[in-house]
């Protein structure tokens, strides 16, 4: 796995004038591995590592600070530093190559964040070995389009919507796909408790084609921020998450499963005292609802696991 200050001292070394967007971001960065362990093991980003974290927040803000440089006309190092970006993706494991390719590449590619061109500008910088992971990028359905598809599936879902739009972009990451499927996530289980079932088929219809045809981001966030805050017991007051089940096709009902798999394991391993402490929050105990329904999305209750007898 590559280790942080190896990766940050490689990418200043090829592109000195990162290093003074790390030296103003470096503690922002720290403080962003600063989350929960169970959430963290949950989300199973690529790895259970806080290190992960860190080195997440450094390939998006080296992506953002090359999409300035670009816009500036300052390419002359672009060869080197992308040389550099080919070996790091060689050099690591899987887990390694879906970090640089979803925080750095896939961020490279947002259009919001140009100002003066676009993404295919950095096209003649990339190496032979990037190119196919660039265009696997722009092949499938992107998050937008995903949240468009959405809205036509479920009329009600864009009207409710409209007050939180502007929450669910950052002006330089663009639209922020696991935010806006959580929110979706919420309004389908609103529908669920108030018998609004009928656009149900057409909605996991719509699900389970995003996860075959959507691109990798896309993929992962229907799982990670669609189906898994769909088994969310904070979000529901009558109904229950198997309800959601009869709607489920083959792919989808497939990663519902391996989710609740996941979170059993995440279950057994607190039980046993591997995660270390935690913090224990009540959503119910929060006052302030936007407040509350934060700590709703983030915090999910674990499955109870049944103890052993001691000896």
């Amino acid at each position: 796995m590559l280790q942080i200050d190896a990766v940050l001292k490689r990418l200043c070394d090829v592109c000195p004038s990162f290093i003074t967007v790390v030296d103003s971001s470096l503690d922002d960065w720290t403080t962003s591995t600063t989350i929960d362990d169970d959430a963290l093991y949950a989300q199973q980003v690529v790895s259970a590592q806080k290190e992960v974290i860190k080195i997440i927040c450094v390939l998006e803000g080296f992506a953002r600070h090359l999409i300035g440089m670009l816009d500036r006309g300052e390419t002359a190092s672009f060869e080197y530093i992308f040389q550099v970006i080919d070996q790091l993706y060689h050099e690591g494991d899987s887990d390694d190559r879906d970090l640089i390719t979803l925080f750095f590449l896939e961020n490279l590619q947002e259009p919001r964040s140009y100002t003066f061109v676009d993404s295919e500008a950095f096209r003649p910088f990339l190496t032979s070995a990037l190119l196919p992971v660039w265009d696997k990028l722009n092949q499938g359905t992107n998050g937008k389009q995903a949240l468009d598809i959405f809205f036509r599936a479920c009329p009600s879902f864009q009207a409710a919507s409209q007050s939180e739009l502007d929450d669910w972009y950052d002006s330089e990451s663009g639209l922020l796909l696991y935010i806006a499927l959580a929110a979706f996530a919420r309004h389908l289980v609103g529908m669920l408790e108030r018998g609004d079932t009928k656009h149900f088929p057409i909605i996991f219809q719509e699900v389970e084609r995003l996860q075959l045809e959507g691109n990798d981001h896309v993929q992962g966030a229907i799982v990670v921020g669609l189906l898994e805050k769909l088994q969310n017991l904070n979000f529901y007051t009558t109904g229950n998450p198997e309800q959601f089940r009869r709607y489920l096709g083959p792919t989808s009902e497939k990663a519902w499963d391996e989710l609740y798999k996941m979170w059993a394991e995440v279950a057994r391993a607190k039980q046993a005292g591997l995660l270390g402490p935690s913090l224990n929050i009540d959503p119910n105990q929060i006052m302030d609802p936007d407040l509350r329904k934060i700590a709703e999305t983030m915090y999910r209750p674990l499955p109870s696991v049944p103890r052993k007898p001691s000896n």
